[in-house]
């Protein structure tokens, strides 16, 4: 039983795949996705060695081949590619040190360069790059979108806690009951959400007014913001002792404050930003009510 069992795999993996090899099949099932798989297959033909991991079961695959020399990874649902990057950019190195080197953020380590490729259900016309990177003892993700020379447009370059991956979906069934919930009961779906996964798995959800953990539980929301801050004197006494014991941001003013507490969730929201003629760059925080730090993101346009 066992032996015909493994000859029909082999068969079915065949029939799906031809010859090209399939590396992992999916844990759901014990066997390819088979609309995922067609799914790469009409933007990738020639996508050999494919391998399949579940992102959320029967809805979202994590997809990793082959192309010529390159190797590639999707996210895809059973119609759509969701996002597409590509390894082996290690020759845009030398241009993004010089780019972080004259940004607040600077002289950090960059590894791991991946091309993001247009297209991808954000309504991006051109690649973008993200980027590991290690600084001031933390691990990041560098996302970097290069304008052309002469445009009127700016090289943009976010920081985000690391991330191994991100995509977007309209697909809200694909987000934890409590998130949906939420976002129903404050009439908040706007229609599409950004999900980043961290190495461990963990997740964090955005939409336009919400950010979500793992589970689902709101930790951040643009709405009611029921104090508005003038000055950092105005803002809790927690927050004022996360930045005694955490040096570095002397070089950013006090740009904007709020304390937010809608029902679902509550805390601070604290944006520090530095302005000139070459750059416009901005650290967010976010704390709990308690005054903790949950996240922190930096932002930066920069003249090309």
């Amino acid at each position: 039983m066992l032996r015909a069992t493994c000859i029909l795999t082999t068969l079915l993996v065949a029939a799906l795949f031809g010859c090209n090899k399939l590396i992992k099949v999916n844990p759901d099932t014990d066997s390819a996705p088979d609309q995922a798989a067609a799914v790469i297959r009409s933007r990738f033909p020639a996508a050999s060695d494919l391998a399949f991991n579940t992102l959320v079961k029967g809805r979202t695959w994590d997809a990793s081949f082959q192309v010529s020399n390159s190797r590639y990874r999707s996210v895809v649902d059973r119609t759509s590619i969701l996002t597409t990057s590509r390894s082996g950019n290690e020759s845009l190195h030398d241009s993004l040190v010089t780019l972080t080197n004259n940004l607040f953020m600077r002289w950090g380590t960059i590894s791991n360069i991946r091309e993001v490729l247009p297209d991808n259900g954000t309504g991006a016309i051109k690649s973008s790059y993200l980027a590991d990177y290690a600084w001031k003892g933390n691990l990041w993700t560098l996302k970097i979108t290069f304008a052309e020379q002469g445009s009127p447009f700016y090289h943009t370059v976010t920081m985000i806690p690391r991330i191994d991956l991100e995509y977007v979906t309209a697909d809200l069934e694909s987000l934890p009951a409590k998130a949906q919930e939420v976002l129903k009961e404050k009439g908040q779906w706007s229609g599409v959400v950004r999900v980043r996964i961290d190495h461990t798995g963990k997740r964090t959800y955005l939409t336009p007014f919400y950010r979500f953990d793992d589970d689902g539980v709101p930790f951040f929301t643009g709405l009611n913001n029921v104090v508005n801050y003038a000055s950092m004197a105005e803002i809790s006494p927690g927050i004022h002792d996360y930045f005694k014991h955490t040096s570095g941001f002397s070089e950013l003013s006090f740009s904007s404050g709020t304390r937010f507490d809608d029902g679902s969730c509550a805390g601070y929201s604290l944006y520090l930003a530095n302005d000139n003629e070459k750059v416009s760059e901005m650290f967010h925080f976010i704390f709990s009510g308690s005054g903790y730090i949950v996240t922190e993101s930096y932002t930066a346009s920069v003249k090309p």
